[in-house]
């Protein structure tokens, strides 16, 4: 059972041909836009960086830049320029999407360890799991041919950094969570590295 499971696996990991292959979808244009949402989640967690990510072995920042540099382009590349081509660009997507889902995984883990609202927390549990099953429905439209369900569920799979997002900033902006962040703790040092230059001088 294990072993047919991994087959499929790897078959679906490493196939460069989609359902929709040499089928004319005429992917519109807001398809393309959201395939960089993995930026904008990317540059938002540089904004909103948490000081527990000081002292927690998640790579916080490096996942980031995964995101903006990685991940987003990937994605572009993949689902809006060669959906219906045979390409090895959705290998790659696929080979660097599913490391960069347990790796937002962890990062929700490392989350639990750490100081965070119980509502946050289970709002981004949520978000994920919306977001799987978004994408477990892309798949089935893919292998319907249904170009409109496709386009619907792979934009809501998309939409997670986006929600993700916004879970954050509401966080970070409106229930005091800058409190807890990288910037006020380096605020914090500077205040201090001023209060001691004033001292001494």
């Amino acid at each position: 059972m294990s072993s047919y499971l991994l087959n499929d696996f790897g078959s679906w990991l490493l196939k460069t041909r989609m359902s929709f292959h040499e089928v004319e979808l005429n992917l519109p244009l807001y398809f393309g836009i959201f395939c960089w949402n993995f930026a904008f989640a990317g540059l938002c967690m540089f904004w909103t960086e948490p000081k527990w990510s000081k002292s927690s072995r998640f790579p916080f920042r490096s996942f980031a830049l995964f995101l903006i540099l990685i991940q987003s382009p990937l994605s572009f590349a993949a689902d809006y320029l060669n959906m219906s081509n045979d390409s090895y660009w959705h290998v790659a997507d696929r080979l660097v999407a599913t490391p960069a889902l347990l790796l937002e995984s962890s990062k929700i883990i490392a989350m639990v360890y750490h100081e965070i609202r119980l509502g946050v927390l289970i709002s981004y549990c949520l978000a994920l799991v919306f977001a799987v099953y978004c994408f477990a429905q892309s798949q089935e439209a893919q292998e319907r041919l249904d170009r409109d369900a496709f386009v619907f569920f792979h934009n809501m799979w998309h939409m997670y950094p986006i929600f993700a997002s916004i879970i954050i900033l509401v966080d970070f902006y409106c229930l005091g969570g800058w409190k807890q962040s990288a910037r006020q703790l380096y605020s914090v040092e500077i205040h201090r590295l001023q209060q001691l230059k004033k001292h001494v001088d």
